[in-house]
């Protein structure tokens, strides 16, 4: 059933990825809080990286930068605009790379669409990723902690599986993944009728 459930979601966003590239075209809020901590030319991997604006954004900043997403057709259009990043199809539960390969790991809306029972393993081989003390960017979206279906924005005749994360609920997933929260951050939904109607979560943290 796991593996149906992320065929699914790659499926849809894999529909959706043309219009996406139209509406999402400015960086993850709050990624300055990432990236002014970072050394010069960090390696950094983008999980879930989708059509490429925040693996852009970084290598533009002159970073060297790895994003994976499991829909095809989110890469090729992440390939088309932002070339030089590598980009690899696969599974944003079971990065391929050897540990303590980057300095830093953002996964900008990329989680939420992870089952529970999925989040912690996934951020625990993050952790063995990173070199040590990198650091660990996510944006989530917060409320009462629920899994459920809802109407994609994009393609209304979709659903999409949506894993929404308390802020008590993340400090306790980072810790028993090995991270230690820098800072957060939030800000309200922003009435666009393509965004999801949480508060949007912003998480930093340290490994070890």
């Amino acid at each position: 059933m796991n593996k149906a459930h992320h065929q699914k979601i790659a499926r849809v966003y894999d529909q959706i990825a043309g219009v996406y590239q139209d509406i999402i075209s400015q960086p993850t809020d709050y990624l300055e809080e990432f990236t002014s901590r970072l050394p010069e030319r960090a390696r950094i991997l983008d999980a879930g990286c989708g059509i490429g604006t925040d693996a852009g954004y970084l290598k533009q900043m002159g970073h060297r930068v790895s994003g994976l997403d499991l829909s095809g057709k989110m890469l090729d259009i992440a390939r088309q605009n932002h070339p030089g990043v590598e980009y690899f199809w696969q599974d944003l539960r079971h990065p391929d790379f050897p540990d303590q390969s980057f300095d830093g790991i953002l996964g900008s809306f990329s989680l939420i669409h992870l089952r529970k029972d999925d989040v912690i393993p996934t951020l625990q081989r993050y952790n063995r990723l990173l070199k040590p003390s990198g650091l660990l960017f996510l944006a989530l979206q917060s409320g009462r902690s629920q899994e459920i279906f809802l109407t994609e924005p994009f393609k209304p005749d979709e659903t999409t599986f949506l894993n929404i994360i308390s802020t008590d609920e993340a400090q306790h997933i980072l810790q028993r993944s090995g991270f230690k929260t820098i800072l957060t951050r939030q800000r309200p939904p922003d009435g666009n009728s393509k965004e999801f109607d949480f508060i949007k979560l912003f998480v930093l943290a340290r490994e070890g």
